[in-house]
């Protein structure tokens, strides 16, 4: 199973190929400021360096969002193009999900403790959404602005909270709270989309190409033009 994997909703460029649900090729860019003019790039750099042609692909996965209003066209908007000429299935994997999964990945997770995403979202708002260990939605991917005591009161009993996301920091300087852990996971990466784009290819969650939209969350902030004097 070869999965073209793409992540490009944050400054984050990323594109991987996995085998299986593991890493095979990665590329990755921080901060990057040109998701369109890197994509392709990348995704053929991918290609030659595993020695494969996109129509050996068994399908093409993306980090629907929530996330950056521009990032997440290039990305699905890349993904779709793909699917469609080829004939290959798409696979959307919730950004907010994918980074809990990384969390599990650099620590132990107790078995009561909850896991909640951060995606920035200007000023000290954010996109959140909250898991349990075993990546079960306990509270659905929602906006926010953050808070002192914004999910402190999820926490079991006994249990830790822990924050992952490239909002994190911001709600780090509003409390102070041992319940709660901040992860080294900052940001989105297409290798954290490997094992839950396996899935969904195992069980064929695959999205309608044709009507697939990024999932926004919140409308992008659009300024009307002055009216002329």
């Amino acid at each position: 199973m070869l999965i073209l994997n793409i992540e490009t909703t944050t400054n984050v460029g990323s594109v991987s190929l996995s085998k299986d649900g593991f890493t095979w090729v990665l590329i990755e860019e921080k901060d990057s400021g040109d998701h369109a003019g890197q994509l392709t790039i990348f995704i053929q750099q991918i290609l030659n360096i595993a020695d494969k042609n996109l129509s050996e692909v068994d399908a093409i996965a993306v980090s629907e969002g929530p996330g950056s209003y521009t990032g997440l066209r290039i990305g699905v908007s890349a993904a779709k193009g793909i699917c469609y000429t080829l004939e290959k299935p798409l696979i959307a994997v919730n950004t907010l999900k994918t980074m809990a999964y990384a969390v599990g990945l650099y620590h132990t997770i107790g078995v009561n403790d909850i896991i909640v995403s951060l995606q920035d979202a200007r000023r000290m708002d954010a996109y959140a959404a909250v898991y349990d260990k075993d990546l079960n939605e306990i509270k659905a991917s929602f906006f926010l602005t953050l808070e002192p005591d914004s999910f402190l009161d999820l926490i079991p009993e006994g249990a830790k909270l822990w924050v992952c996301g490239n909002s994190a920091e911001k709600w780090k300087t509003l409390l102070s709270d041992p319940r709660v852990i901040f992860s080294n996971v900052k940001a989105p990466s297409s290798r954290f989309l490997e094992k839950l784009s396996a899935e969904a290819y195992e069980n064929k969650a695959f999205e309608d190409v044709a009507y697939f939209e990024p999932f926004y969350l919140k409308p992008p902030n659009v300024t009307k033009p002055k009216a002329l004097l």
